[in-house]
C-alpha cells in the first residue's frame, strides 16, 4: 500500500528532542518545520495539514501567552492538525479537556487499546506505543470521540466534525520496536487527501 501524504506538510516545533524523527515520520520532502515564536496563522493555514510536535518549554496549563498563536491555529480549525504528546496537550486545553498530572513520567513503551471507533479507523485492536509525558486526558467532551485508550487515560483523539486528531505518544520513536508510527499515517494520510 502507498503512502499518500500530504502534498505540503508544517510542523511547529514545540521544542521537541523529536523534531529530526517527526519530521521523517511526515515525509521529509514536502515538510516545513516552523518554531512556536515564528509561527504566522495564514502561512499555516495555507499547508495541507499541520502537525504540533512534543515539547518541554512551557506546560500546557501555564502556557496560553506562550502558545496563544497555536491555540488560535486550532480554534480556528482551517487547516487539519494533527497533535503528538504536547500537541495532544495544546488540542486538548484548546476545546476545554482537563489535563491530569500524573505524579510521574510515563516514559518507555506502553500498550494501549483502540476503542471500537478506533478499531474502524486503525484496524488493529492494541498496539505497543512510545511515551515520554507527565499529563493525562481522562474524558473528552461531546464533540471529540476517544480512539485509544491506556492505563493512564485517553492516548488517541479526533473531532467529530473537524479535521483535528491527537496522540498522547510519540509516533515518531522506536519505530522498529513499537506501532503508534500506523496509527499516525492513517490519521495524516485521511486529513491530506481531504
Amino acid at each position: 500500500m502507498r503512502d499518500n501524504f500530504a502534498k505540503h506538510c508544517m510542523i511547529i516545533d514545540n521544542g521537541t528532542h523529536y523534531i529530526s524523527q517527526l519530521h521523517q515520520l511526515c515525509g521529509p520532502t514536502s515538510t516545513a518545520i516552523v518554531s512556536v515564536e515564528d509561527l504566522h496563522i495564514p502561512t499555516a493555514e495555507r499547508y495541507d495539514v499541520v502537525v504540533l510536535s512534543g515539547g518541554f518549554y512551557a506546560t500546557v496549563q501555564n502556557g496560553d501567552t506562550y502558545y496563544a498563536k497555536e491555540i488560535e491555529l486550532i480554534r480556528r480549525a482551517r487547516v487539519p492538525i494533527i497533535g503528538v504528546c504536547l500537541g495532544f496537550e495544546l488540542i486538548a486545553h484548546s476545546f476545554g479537556m482537563a489535563l491530569r498530572e500524573m505524579g510521574h513520567y510515563e516514559h518507555g513503551t506502553l500498550l494501549i487499546t483502540t476503542t471500537e471507533v478506533g478499531q474502524k479507523i486503525f484496524a488493529q485492536e492494541s498496539l505497543i506505543v512510545y511515551e515520554n509525558h507527565r499529563f493525562v486526558v481522562a474524558k473528552v467532551p461531546i464533540d471529540f470521540r476517544v480512539l485509544a485508550v491506556s492505563k493512564d487515560g485517553v492516548e488517541a483523539f479526533e473531532h467529530t466534525t473537524l479535521p483535528i486528531a491527537g496522540f498522547q505518544f510519540h509516533p515518531e520513536m522506536f519505530l522498529q520496536d513499537t506501532e503508534g508510527h500506523s496509527l499516525f499515517k492513517t490519521i495524516l494520510n485521511r486529513y491530506a487527501i481531504r
